[in-house]
C-alpha cells in the first residue's frame, strides 16, 4: 500500500505545486477575452476592454477593468453606444464555485452613453438584443453600487430631437444579507434638476424570492414629480405590476421632452392611477383620476412599444371642464383663478397678449409629437364653463397617424345647438397644412346676446352654418390667416326687437318711438350671410338681414390675415319714416373695433344742417325721410344659393399616410375619404 500512498501523495503534491505555479504567474488580463464575451451578451453589443485589468488574490477579489467601450458596429454615423473610464468590483469566489453570483461592491466611474435614432433604427435597443438573467434565480447578488461622472444623450435627426443628461453621482446598498435595496441619483436632465430615489425589498429576495417584490419609486424632472409604489410579481423580466402611480407638475407638455410621451401645453395638473404591463411591450395607465388646472380629468391610456412608433391608445373624460384651463394649448390666455394656480407657460401667454394688438392665439402645433406618436384617443367634457360662451358639452375623437392629426368628430355643444365637423392637419411635410369642415346646426341666437333693457331678446332664431376651409400654418393665427374656403350662416325665421333693428337701420323716428314707448320684438324673415375667402380674407358675397320693416344689406372685407375688418352695414327701410339712410361703417381690429356712420350719413347730417340754417325747420327734415319702396328679400333663394357656394368645396381629406415601401418610398396614395359629417338638417 505504500506505494500507493506515494503515488498519491505524489500526485497531489503535483497539484499544490501546480496551484501556486498559477497562482502565482496568473494574468489578469487572461479574463479579457471570457469577460468581453459576457458582457457583449448580456448587452446585447459589441463590448471591448481596451485598458489593463488588474485583480488580487482572495476569496473576494478586487477586480478593475478601465476604458471600456460598447460597439454597435453596423452602426454608421458613430459606432460607439456608450463607453466607461473604469469599473471597480468584489466578487466572492466561494459563493461563485456554489453557482452563485455575488457582487459585494460595483463602482461605475464615468459612464457616458450616446443614443443615437435614424429613422426606423436605433443604436440602442438593449433591450431587444441582450440575453440578461432568465430568471430571478440568475440575477446576481448585489451590495452597494456608486456610479459618478455619468453622462447620457440622446439625438433623433429626423424628430429634430436632442437631449443631454448628467449623473452627479448614483448610489445603492443592497444590505449586507437581506436588508432592503435603496438607490439614490441626482444630476441635470434637459438642463432641469433631476434626483431619483429608489426603495425595495433585498436584492436576495429579487434573486430567490417567491412573493411579489415591494418597490417604491420617487423621481423630481424639473417641475414633475413622479411617485410609484406597489409590488412586481417578477421584478427581473418587469412582469405583474400592481404599481400606484402619482405624477404632477406645472405643465403636461413636459412630458414629451422627458418620456417621450406627447401632450398639450396645460396649466399645473396632478393625476393619480395604476401603471401595469400586461405585455411585453404594453403599458397601461388606467382608473387614474385628477385635475388639470381646475378641470377634473379622469380615464385609462394604453403605450404600446411594440410598434413602429409609439402607440397611445385610451379614453379620457371630464365631468367639468374649465374651457380656460385648455386656452393655453392653443395659446390663449387664461383668467386668473384663485382656486387655479397659473404655470410660467400661462403667465407668457397672459403678458403676450396683453401687449399683442391680435386676438387670435399663435401657440405652434407640436410638430414632433405628431409625426413621431400615433395615437387613437377619445375625450368627453359631459359640462363645460366657458365663461363668455354658451357652451355645454364636448365629445371628439383625436387620432395621428405618421404625421397626420385628424379630429373625426369634433362635437361641442353650443347655445342649445351642435357644432360637429371633422379637421384634418398634414404636418408630414415643411409645411403644416389643415383642412376643416365644420357645422352649425340649431345655435339659439338669444343665447349669444343679452337681453335689452326691457328684457326684450336681442334676437331669436335657429342658426344653421358650415365653415370650410384650407389653411398653411402650424397655428391657429397662421391656418387662418392663409385660409381659402368658404363660411356661410343662416337664420330662417326668428325675431329680432324692435331696438336693434331700428339701428341696424338707423330708423331715427323709430328709434326714439322705442325709447318713448317701450321695445318689443319684430318679425325676422332670414339673416343670410356668405363669405368667399381667399389667402385669409373673408368677402361676402350676400349679407342680407330681412325684417317685416328694414332690409339691412352688408359689404366690405374681414381680413384673418391682419385680424382688422372694414364693413358697411346699411338699412332700407319698408314703410315711410325718418331714417338716415347712410350705411353704418364697422372697421377697425379684432382687438380694437370702431363703429360710427358712414360718410354717405354723415353728408346728409350735413347738408340737413345748411337747409335748415338757411331755409326753414321743415327743410331739415326732408334728407331724412325714406320712401320706403323697398321689397322683401328673397330669403329662399339666398339661402339656397349659400348651401350651393359651401358645397362646391373639397371634402376634408383624412386619408392616412400611405405605407412605406422597403425601398425607402411611399406606396401610392388611395383616394380620398369624405368627410363623416352629415348634411345640415332641412329647415
Amino acid at each position: 500500500m505504500r506505494p500507493v500512498w506515494k503515488w498519491i501523495g505524489g500526485v497531489v503534491g503535483v497539484l499544490v505545486v501546480a496551484v501556486v505555479l498559477v497562482v502565482a504567474l496568473f494574468n489578469w488580463n487572461w479574463l479579457r477575452g471570457p469577460l468581453e464575451s459576457r458582457l457583449s451578451a448580456a448587452t446585447g453589443k459589441d463590448v471591448t476592454i481596451a485598458g489593463p485589468i488588474t485583480g488580487e488574490y482572495a476569496w473576494t477579489p478586487t477586480i478593475t477593468l478601465s476604458d471600456i467601450k460598447i460597439l454597435a458596429p453596423d452602426w454608421k454615423p458613430d459606432p460607439q453606444v456608450a463607453s466607461i473610464d473604469r469599473i471597480e468590483f468584489q466578487i466572492e469566489l466561494k459563493k461563485l464555485l456554489g453557482g452563485t453570483v455575488s457582487i459585494p461592491t460595483l463602482r461605475i466611474e464615468k459612464p457616458v452613453a450616446k443614443l443615437d435614432r435614424r429613422g426606423d433604427k436605433a443604436n440602442w435597443d438593449i433591450a431587444a438584443e441582450a440575453s440578461g438573467p432568465s430568471s430571478r434565480r440568475s440575477f446576481p447578488l448585489l451590495g452597494d453600487i456608486v456610479v459618478t461622472n455619468g453622462a447620457v444623450s440622446y439625438r433623433d435627426p429626423a424628430k429634430h430631437l436632442s437631449l443631454d443628461g448628467t449623473i452627479a453621482s448614483l448610489k445603492g446598498n443592497g444590505g449586507p444579507g437581506g436588508g432592503p435595496f435603496k438607490l439614490d441619483g441626482k444630476g441635470t436632465y434637459q438642463k432641469a434638476p433631476f434626483t431619483l430615489k429608489l426603495t425595495g425589498d433585498s436584492l436576495l429576495h429579487m434573486r430567490g424570492g417567491k412573493d411579489p417584490y415591494k418597490v417604491e419609486v420617487t423621481a423630481d424632472l424639473g417641475n414633475t414629480h413622479v411617485v410609484a409604489g406597489g409590488t412586481i410579481e417578477d421584478p427581473v423580466k418587469m412582469t405583474g405590476l400592481a404599481l400606484g402611480l402619482q405624477i404632477r407638475g406645472d405643465n403636461a407638455e413636459d412630458l414629451y421632452a422627458f418620456f417621450g410621451i406627447p401632450a398639450p401645453t396645460t396649466p399645473p395638473y396632478k393625476l393619480s392611477g395604476t401603471l401595469d404591463r400586461p405585455q411585453a411591450h404594453v403599458w397601461t395607465f388606467h382608473d387614474f383620476g385628477g385635475t388639470v388646472g381646475v378641470s377634473d380629468l379622469n380615464g385609462a391610456l394604453t403605450f404600446d412599444l411594440s410598434k413602429k412608433r409609439l402607440f397611445i391608445s385610451g379614453v379620457l373624460q371630464s365631468n367639468v371642464l374649465r374651457l380656460s384651463d385648455l386656452g393655453v394649448v392653443v395659446g390663449a390666455p387664461t383668467k386668473p383663478s384663485a382656486q387655479a394656480p397659473v404655470n410660467a407657460d400661462q403667465k407668457k401667454v397672459a403678458a403676450d397678449f396683453a401687449q399683442s394688438d391680435r386676438l387670435l392665439p399663435d401657440a405652434p402645433l407640436q410638430v414632433d409629437a405628431v409625426r413621431n406618436v400615433d395615437m387613437d384617443i377619445s375625450f368627453k367634457a359631459a359640462k363645460v364653463h366657458a365663461e363668455d360662451l354658451p357652451m355645454d358639452r364636448i365629445d371628439l375623437h383625436l387620432m395621428t397617424d405618421g404625421g397626420v392629426m385628424t379630429l373625426d368628430p369634433l362635437q361641442i355643444g353650443l347655445a342649445g345647438g351642435l357644432l360637429r365637423g371633422t379637421v384634418a392637419i398634414d404636418a408630414r411635410g415643411d409645411a403644416v397644412k389643415s383642412d376643416s369642415d365644420i357645422r352649425f346646426s340649431e345655435f339659439k341666437i338669444e343665447r349669444f346676446f343679452a337681453p335689452t333693457a326691457d328684457k326684450i331678446p336681442t334676437a331669436t332664431g335657429e342658426i344653421e352654418g358650415r365653415l370650410r376651409f384650407t389653411g398653411t400654418g402650424d397655428s391657429l393665427r397662421r391656418a387662418l390667416g392663409t385660409a381659402n374656403g368658404t363660411a356661410s350662416f343662416v337664420v330662417a325665421k326668428g325675431t329680432i326687437s324692435k331696438w336693434a333693428s331700428a339701428l341696424l337701420g338707423l330708423d331715427v323716428a323709430k328709434a326714439l318711438g322705442v325709447l318713448i314707448s317701450g321695445d318689443k320684438k319684430i318679425e325676422l324673415n332670414c339673416f343670410v350671410s356668405d363669405f368667399d375667402i381667399k389667402k385669409g380674407v373673408m368677402t361676402p358675397r350676400t349679407l342680407v338681414i330681412d325684417t317685416d320693416t328694414v332690409l339691412i344689406t352688408g359689404k366690405g372685407m374681414i381680413s384673418l390675415t391682419e385680424e382688422r375688418f372694414d364693413m358697411e352695414i346699411k338699412g332700407q327701410s319698408k314703410k315711410p319714416t325718418l331714417s338716415l339712410r347712410g350705411p353704418i361703417h364697422a372697421t377697425g381690429t379684432f382687438r380694437h373695433p370702431n363703429t360710427g356712420l358712414g360718410s354717405e350719413a354723415y353728408a346728409r347730417l350735413g347738408g340737413s344742417a345748411l337747409l335748415g340754417a338757411l331755409l326753414t325747420p321743415v327743410a331739415a327734415i326732408i334728407t331724412f325721410i325714406d320712401s320706403g319702396k323697398n321689397h322683401d328679400a328673397d330669403c329662399g333663394g339666398l339661402e339656397a344659393k349659400t348651401q350651393a357656394n359651401a358645397s362646391k368645396q373639397p371634402p376634408v381629406d383624412t386619408t392616412p399616410p400611405p405605407p412605406v415601401r422597403s425601398d425607402g418610398g411611399r406606396a401610392s396614395r388611395p383616394a380620398r375619404i369624405a368627410p363623416k359629417v352629415g348634411p345640415a338638417p332641412a329647415k
